[in-house]
């Protein structure tokens, strides 16, 4: 081959890199730490290697790459699997290996201090071949003259872990320290492990693999000479996960090999590797000599005996396996535990990528495929066609196998037939089973469970004496491949040669022939995100529909609808466990549309966030589906929510499981029900945004509630109404604007001062309702971990204000008063400022510097915010500043009832709505909206309307149409709030007491808010939330310490705007009352009476609403608020609202009152 030749081609292949190395980046949809290196040549530089790690490095790639060239294939033995001083041997210490060009090492320095086996040792391997230099050779074998060039590597603490003997390990407490040594039994009881054994395993596993990473680190560093110029090019972190993988892939694969040895019944029996070679070439893990995570397992299966030590802590904990039973739990916990929760941890949230828990798995399968269909499907000598389009470790399709494989011991005509048995394991099997992961490590991982799962139809044929032989077995069906676009050309890992390469093409061209190629089942967990940039680009358009799908972000989305093309027309079903905010939201409208008319719905089951996934706070949906079939019988979807907060998922999934549709009357008073008829299919179209909420199952209250309110006007307009004048709405809905860039437009108002003068910025900035959701420390540590650099906003602030992002915040919104922050050295000034420039300002601002230059009132604010456009907007290069249209920020507004328009859940610290009053033209952002009252509305009172707002009516109202997904979370957009009804009050009446009670209310918040943020305690605000009054012991002791450090707190904390004629000021400002009453007590009787005016704001609008007593009851109950039932208890012999609303509000007022008299 010629120079040029030899470029073009290495070329050629570094074109393939980008694919191949391992990913730390956050912008795909799997996570996708690692990928094959078989496409590289052991014999090219590792100068050229690091060069061309350092130009992507220095590049815009998203890819973090580690090439360990030196790493070469291990060398192959033709004897059976043994370890240690059990291994022959027959090569001669003195022959030389090439590492790289140039550079030999003899084979007895790289044995280390293994001297005394180094005669043994050399016996082991017989190399093939002729020794070549050219390159193409050395690729394209695969048990040829390539594996000369491979360094037999020793590990580092061989001497004292892998080479010690079984009773040597009992006695070390060096070696897997968690886990006592015992004295080691070889007799078991032949039953199946339980789940206390499982995870024993696990962590046995665990720790083998912290020890075994440490030696892979170690091992890479001695043997790769050129490992410390790759560190310089490559961070730790992705040299930690490389080594993390290598050591993970050596554990497995020891594990598998004693599961294997356990199963077969004889421990010296080379089990595992007879029956890997019964699997395609392609399918061998254990012929994979070019796979850079494989050399250590290879090196150690026949020069350690970390089998041996493995089974040593496996009999001291007594457990010895005699069934795959729990090895799917193993697996997952393993893999989950140990490798996505340690160094991968950031790769596992931001992919999207949790592995499902096998109660999951279980029931998903037994939702879609009874027992006795799989059994008369066997008897046929058929097997399902299944997919799983994104397969991870392979646990769904492990599933199916357990279940093939019990079922196919109940039926004798196969499991007696050693015929069909054969015909099943070599052809049947793997031309039904499909599988398509994009992360090449958890596609291998997969393919070795899939192979594992294979072994008991393996062990029936030996028991029936079938004659087995090498290769036999079809290849496995499981690609590694990203399923949104399933073309070879974005293959992250190409095979070896052309015969591969085409049989491969012509099964995804089968794949990706939606109309040619249909699954009896697809069962599958699909990733829930996915990013526009990174490894995964926009999807196939061949493959999908953009008209259905559009182009969103939800990368389930695009997962569910190939596999919805790919479903069998007759009886094939669909089984997916995604989030449940398709289900209701705007973007899967016409997904939606589209599965109603050609799907049905079978069943549906919601669990609670934290349920399926600890760690995550989504909820998820379970359901299944199949293709509308002529003349078929309609099935009713079937929808289950379990209700209980308390119960776990697999005391839910039983739950669900023994659900009986055909005695509704007898079930689980936890579970709420739907039974909904899929008919007719035009339905759908009659459904605003064909949402599938009315699939859902309501409560008898809502139903109630709804019906009762139906006729009534609306609360608000929604943001696109045109005539304001013509609607009964009583209300303007309005949002605050885009202030982009807000990391530039919304300033520290110290700092404004500071830099830009008091005339300038009384002039252009305004105070501003406002957290930030930033926070540069966030951003330094990811960059200290490696993950991603610091943000442009941080790098934007480091130098200016360094204080402007110190920590995300949580929103100040409270009800009735904001807890807005204000400056600590002068607290008459915001914290935050709007700068108030627009395009009109902006051109203002230009024409002053022009004329004036440096020497103008605002040039320190026109460079600023030319600094600001250059580095935050980068692209907005028809303005020279930045500036925003803040028309909407309710500067001109007097009066505004404000609130967050993001609130998330109703939950124990957040159990109420946070509407309050701005009276003060503060300027909002797009943080929050705003209601404002109609000029032409009668009823002109901000404070009945705030009281409205955060009554428990509304509060269920905005539950019912403000959420967006299944779980509850709510959104505070026009459009849902324009669909609240309302009651207009009664008469003036009404307007007063709701007025009345809402001043006095506030009054006492803000006391309440000054004392805590006076005495810094720390549970009080949950207290004001809730609407009770009883203060923790801690808070007690700090409530005491503040005031012993401030004695006049009173005089401190009353100012404006605090009304000096509320009677409540007048009672805590009396000189009897401040020598008598302290502020611990002070704050009880604040949060009492607080509490008291938000229950009679409840029952007032009840009353106006004309809802009854026992719909009340319910609506309370649901919302999980006790108010009421508290106030009920103490009131009993008070009037009542429906009494005499005036004479009612008055007694009320007494009431609270006399909560300040200290005997009360």
């Amino acid at each position: 081959m010629t120079e040029r030749a030899s470029s073009n081609l290495e070329d050629q292949r570094f074109k393939s890199i980008d694919q191949s190395f391992i990913h730390i980046t956050n912008d795909s949809c799997h996570c996708n730490p690692a990928l094959d290196y078989s496409h590289l040549s052991h014999n090219c530089s590792a100068n050229y290697y690091s060069q061309h790690l350092m130009s992507l490095n220095s590049s815009t790639s998203h890819y973090t790459p580690i090439l360990l060239d030196t790493l070469t294939p291990p060398y192959e033995t033709n004897n059976a699997l043994m370890h240690g001083p059990h291994c022959t041997a027959a090569l001669s210490n003195n022959d030389c290996i090439d590492l790289l060009p140039g550079i030999k090492r003899k084979r007895q320095d790289t044995i280390g201090d293994q001297s005394a086996s180094s005669s043994i040792y050399a016996n082991a391997y017989q190399p093939k071949g002729q020794k070549t230099s050219n390159t193409d050779q050395i690729i394209n074998q695969t048990n040829g003259f390539q594996n000369e060039y491979r360094s037999p590597i020793s590990l580092v603490n061989s001497e004292t872990y892998y080479r010690n003997t079984p009773s040597d390990l009992v006695h070390d407490n060096r070696i897997y320290p968690s886990i006592k040594q015992a004295c080691i039994s070889e007799s078991f009881e032949a039953v199946s492990i339980n789940e206390s054994e499982a995870k024993q395993v696990v962590c046995i596993l665990g720790n083998m693999l912290s020890i075994v990473k440490v030696d892979v680190s170690k091992e890479s560093e001695r043997v790769c000479k050129d490992m410390s110029a790759l560190r310089e090019t490559v961070n730790q972190q992705t040299i930690d996960i490389y080594c993390l993988m290598t050591g993970f892939m050596t554990v497995y694969l020891v594990f598998i090999e004693l599961l294997f040895q356990d199963l077969i019944g004889n421990v010296n029996r080379s089990s595992f590797v007879e029956y890997s070679s019964l699997f395609a070439e392609q399918d061998d893990i254990l012929k994979k000599s070019d796979d850079i995570f494989l050399w250590h397992h290879s090196y150690t299966r026949h020069h350690t005996t970390i089998l041996s030590s493995l089974r040593s802590q496996m009999q001291a904990a007594g457990i010895k396996f005699h069934s795959l039973q729990l090895i799917d739990t193993i697996f997952s916990q393993f893999y989950t535990l140990h490798f996505l929760e340690t160094s991968a941890q950031k790769h596992q949230k931001d992919h999207g990528q949790f592995y499902t828990p096998q109660s999951v798995v279980q029931f998903m399968w037994m939702r879609c495929m009874s027992k006795q269909t799989l059994r008369d499907t066997l008897k046929t000598g058929r097997v399902p066609r299944v997919l799983d389009p994104c397969m991870g470790i392979g646990t769904f399709l492990c599933e199916f196998l357990t279940r093939l494989v019990s079922q196919s011991t109940t039926t004798p005509l196969l499991w007696n037939d050693p015929t069909m048995l054969r015909t099943m394991l070599s052809q049947t099997i793997p031309d039904a089973l499909w599988g398509v992961e994009i992360d090449p490590f958890a596609c291998n991982l997969g393919k070795l469970n899939i192979i594992l799962h294979l072994f008991p139809f393996y062990k029936r044929l030996v028991e029936l004496g079938e004659c087995l032989t090498p290769r036999m077995i079809n290849r496995l069906r499981i690609f590694c491949n990203d399923t949104l676009k399933l073309t070879v050309e974005s293959k992250p890992v190409t095979e070896s040669g052309t015969e591969a390469q085409l049989w491969e093409k012509e099964q995804l061209e089968k794949l990706r022939d939606a109309a040619l190629f249909k699954f009896d089942y697809v069962v599958t967990n699909p990733p829930y995100m996915i990013r526009k940039t990174g490894f995964i680009a926009v999807p196939d358009p061949e493959l999908y529909d953009d008209s259905v799908l559009g182009r969103g972000s939800q990368a389930y989305m695009y997962f569910l609808w190939i596999c919805l093309q790919r479903c069998e027309e007759t009886n094939g079903q669909i089984c997916f466990i995604t989030p449940s905010q398709w289900m209701v939201l705007e973007f899967a409208e016409e997904l939606r549309a589209w599965i109603w008319q050609h799907f049905e719905m079978l069943e549906i089951f919601q669990f609670e966030p934290y349920k399926v996934w600890p760690k995550v706070q989504t909820d998820s949906l379970i359901f299944n589906l199949r293709k509308r079939a002529p003349g078929r019988v309609p099935e009713q979807t079937l929808f289950l929510r379990h209700m209980s907060r308390k119960h776990n998922l697999e005391s839910i999934i039983k739950s669900y499981n023994i659900f009986d549709r055909s005695r509704l009357e007898v079930q689980d008073p936890l579970i709420k029900y739907k039974l909904t008829s899929t008919e007719p299919v035009d339905f759908i179209h009659q459904i605003p945004h064909a949402s599938f909420s009315f699939l859902s199952p309501t409560s008898s209250v809502s139903d109630q509630l709804m019906n009762l309110t139906k006729s009534l006007p609306r609360l608000c307009d929604g943001e696109m109404c045109l005539n304001t004048s013509s609607s009964c709405a009583p209300l303007v809905w309005n949002r605050g604007p885009n202030t982009n860039p807000v990391y530039a437009l919304v300033v520290r108002t110290r700092w404004a001062l500071g830099v830009f003068g008091k005339e300038c910025c009384d002039q252009w900035l305004r105070p501003v309702f406002y957290w930030s959701g930033k926070s540069s420390s966030a951003s330094r540590r990811r960059k200290t971990s490696g993950f991603q650099t610091v943000s442009k906003e941080a790098t934007f602030w480091q130098d200016r204000d360094p204080l402007r992002l110190t920590k995300k915040e949580n929103s100040p919104a409270e009800a009735y008063v904001p807890l807005c922050r204000s400056d600590p050295d002068d607290t008459r000034l915001s914290f935050y400022s709007m700068i108030l420039v627009d395009k009109d300002g902006a051109l203002q601002l230009e024409e002053e510097y022009k004329l004036y230059g440096n020497t103008a009132n605002s040039s320190a604010l026109y460079h600023y915010l030319l600094d600001a456009r250059n580095a935050l907007q980068t692209t907005k290069t028809d303005r020279n500043i930045a500036y925003c249209h803040y028309s909407k920020c309710g500067i001109e507004t007097p009066v505004k009832i404000v609130h967050p328009i993001n609130f998330g859940y109703f939950t124990r610290t957040q159990p109420r709505q946070r509407f309050f009053i701005d009276t003060d033209r503060r300027c909002v952002t797009n943080q929050c909206m705003y209601f404002t009252i109609k000029s032409e509305y009668p009823w002109q009172s901000a404070d009945f309307f705030c009281g409205l707002l955060n009554s428990s009516t509304l509060q269920f109202f905005i539950r019912d149409t403000c959420y967006y997904d299944q779980q509850g979370r709510t959104r505070f957009f026009g459009k849902h709030m324009a669909k609240i009804p309302f009651t207009p009050p009664r008469s003036t009446i009404d307007v007063e007491i709701m007025a009345m009670f809402v001043r006095h209310l506030t009054t006492a918040r803000q006391w309440i808010y000054g004392i805590i943020q006076l005495s810094n305690t720390l549970n009080v605000m949950e207290q004001v939330r809730g609407c009770t009054w009883h203060i923790p012991l801690v808070d007690q002791a700090l409530l005491s310490l503040c005031e012993q450090r401030t004695p006049n707190w009173r005089i401190d904390l009353f100012r404006a705007p605090y009304d000096a004629n509320d009677w409540i000021n007048i009672i805590i400002q009396s000189e009897s009352h401040t020598r008598s009453v302290g502020m611990y007590e002070e704050l009880t009787r604040l949060l009492k009476v607080a509490s008291l005016f938000q229950y009679c704001i409840d029952q007032l609008v009840y009353d106006i609403y004309s809802i009854p007593a026992d719909l009340q009851k319910g609506l309370e109950q649901e919302l999980g608020l006790i108010l009421t039932e508290t106030w009920k208890n103490i009131l009993f012999e008070e009037t009542s609202v429906k009494d005499h609303c005036l004479t009612w509000g008055l007694c009320m007022e007494e009431v609270a009152k006399k909560i300040f008299d200290k005997d009360s």
